[in-house]
């Protein structure tokens, strides 16, 4: 038998089939599906040509080559290609086209209208994905959600991470001539734990925000320690991250668990005995918004929160405390002492970027000085030379700061008082 075997696939084998196998040949592959939902099969191949790949789509009674497309190839060129088909019921079926070199493969999906072959994004255009890759890596199929619904893109892998096994599902359903990712069928673990995709908020004792609040008194928020999970489904990655004054500290997620109230998780923390936990109320499906920590020790055990304030009837979690305070506390019209008046825009909210005359700044805690609340962190990378102290919703005093190489900042002389236009409270 030559080792140029062509293999012919029918799509459906069964009624409630939600696609075809793959047909795999070194030169060429066939298979035989209803791409444009007309009632009748059309014959497909996808042979080699050189180091590329050329697909024909054909009449399945005349024979006649009605469409064709080149498929993307490895940048060694294609030595094996694949073809399978996903059912979308009366509307015909979506190809998926693999091509193989010894190292790399490539995979794309078309659909067949209007006589032409037309080719289907996966993703969106911010978060498409690749179409090529190291060979093996991804497994793919076709899945069908219920027998009557169209059948659904699936990649999938398993790979090995320092935190263990990481097994990804990626589900996408077809809708508007792009295949777009279906979260509620797509999933990632590690070793064996669920993924989730949270905001990424950095949360904060509940007690210290007070002062944050309050405008007044952010001391205890700066030396205070901060919590943040990294939950990171792509990279397989779920972790809690502390930060204390005496550096940052990380454990893994070992352990998940539903807690006793509605929307409650309950997390077990690094492989310590007895288990560290974190108790986790989301107050959306993506947003934690309040943990409680056990088993840390003094310096870390807690209730924390995220910042956060009502917006448009809304509670809205902000990245950090320094957003909150931004887009809340700072940006406006503030006068002068000199009796000028001092405009404080907001450039963006989330994360937040400020801009005072022709220059945007980002707002720091941790390298602000002792005596000043927060230090405006010029966007060019520059040193900073103003710090802000706070004294209560309607007032802040603005001190000049000077900052050395290493980075450590101090006040370099008086304060000016600064305060809101149009208020009438009295600055502490």
């Amino acid at each position: 038998m030559s080792l140029f075997t062509i293999l012919y696939l029918a799509a459906f084998s069964q009624a409630a089939s939600p696609a075809s196998a793959p047909a795999t040949a070194r030169n060429p592959a066939s298979l035989s599906v209803d791409l444009d939902g007309d009632g009748t099969a059309e014959s497909v191949t996808a042979a080699l040509r050189g180091k590329k790949v050329r697909v024909e789509v054909r009449s399945g009674t005349s024979r006649k080559v009605l469409a064709e497309a080149s498929p993307p190839v490895p940048a060694d060129g294609a030595g094996e290609v694949s073809l399978s088909a996903g059912s979308l019921g009366s509307a015909g079926a979506l190809l998926e086209v693999i091509t193989q070199s010894p190292t790399q493969e490539c995979r794309s999906i078309w659909r067949f209208r209007d006589q032409t072959l037309m080719r289907i994004p996966i993703g969106t255009p911010s978060a498409a994905v690749p179409e090529c890759g190291k060979r093996g890596e991804w497994s793919s199929g076709w899945d069908r959600p219920r027998e009557d619904a169209p059948a659904e893109y699936r990649r999938e892998r398993t790979r090995e991470t320092p935190d263990g096994p990481h097994h990804q599902v990626e589900s996408f359903r077809y809708a508007g001539f792009r295949l777009e990712s279906d979260l509620a069928r797509s999933k990632s673990e590690v070793r064996g734990i669920a993924i989730p995709s949270w905001f990424r908020t950095t949360l904060y004792p509940k007690r210290f925000l007070e002062g944050l609040y309050a405008r007044y008194g952010l001391t205890p928020l700066k030396k205070g320690p901060r919590l943040r999970f990294l939950t990171e489904p792509e990279s397989g990655v779920f972790a809690v991250r502390f930060e204390t004054p005496a550096g940052e500290t990380g454990l893994p997620v070992t352990g998940r668990e539903p807690g006793s109230k509605k929307n409650e998780v309950v997390l077990t923390l690094g492989s310590r005995t007895p288990p560290a936990r974190a108790r986790v109320s989301l107050a959306s499906e993506t947003v934690p918004g309040e943990v409680e920590l056990s088993g840390l020790g003094r310096e870390l055990d807690g209730i924390y929160t995220p910042a956060m304030r009502v917006a448009e009837g809304a509670l809205r979690a902000f990245e950090s405390a320094e957003d909150e305070l931004a887009v809340n506390g700072l940006a406006g019209s503030w006068a002068t002492e000199r009796g000028g008046v001092l405009a404080i825009t907001l450039v963006s909210p989330n994360p937040a970027l400020l801009e005072i005359g022709k220059s945007r700044y980002r707002v720091s805690f941790s390298r602000a000085p002792s005596g000043v609340d927060a230090l405006l962190l010029p966007d060019d990378g520059s040193a900073p030379t103003t710090g802000l102290l706070l004294r209560g919703p309607n007032a802040l005093a603005r001190m000049p700061v000077r900052c050395d190489t290493g980075g450590a900042c101090r006040t370099d002389g008086p304060a000016e008082l600064l305060r809101r236009v149009g208020a009438r409270l009295n600055a502490r």
